[in-house]
C-alpha cells in the first residue's frame, strides 16, 4: 500500500512540473521591441566604439617622412605646372599664327 501512494505521489509531482513548464511557456511575456530612438543611439555608441578599435590600428608615418614626401610633392607640382605652361605658350603662338594665315589661305588678304 505504501508503495502504491509513492508511486501516485511522485507521478502527481512529474505531472505538476510538466504542468510547471507548460504554464510558464504559454505564460511568458513577450519581449517589446526596443524603442528606435533608444536602438538608434545604440548603433550609433556600437558605431564610435568600432571607429575607435579601428584608429587605434593605425601605423602613422613619422614627420620626418611626412616632411620628405610632401617635398617631393611639391616639386612635381612645380614641374609639371612649368611644363603645361610651356606647352600653353607654344600652342597658343601655334594657334595665333595659323588663325592668322587663314585669311591669306582662303584669299580674303
Amino acid at each position: 500500500m505504501m508503495t502504491e501512494e509513492i508511486k501516485k505521489d511522485t507521478s502527481a509531482a512529474v505531472e505538476t512540473k510538466e504542468d510547471k513548464k507548460t504554464a510558464s511557456k504559454d505564460s511568458k511575456p513577450k519581449q517589446k521591441k526596443p524603442n528606435p530612438i533608444v536602438k538608434f543611439f545604440k548603433k550609433i555608441g556600437k558605431f564610435l566604439k568600432e571607429c575607435k578599435s579601428e584608429l587605434k590600428k593605425i601605423v602613422w608615418a613619422s614627420p620626418a617622412s611626412t616632411l620628405k614626401n610632401t617635398i617631393i610633392v611639391t616639386i612635381a607640382i612645380v614641374i609639371f605646372a612649368a611644363f603645361f605652361f610651356v606647352c600653353d605658350w607654344l600652342f597658343r603662338d601655334v594657334v595665333i599664327a595659323g588663325l592668322c594665315k587663314i585669311p591669306e589661305l582662303i584669299g580674303l588678304a
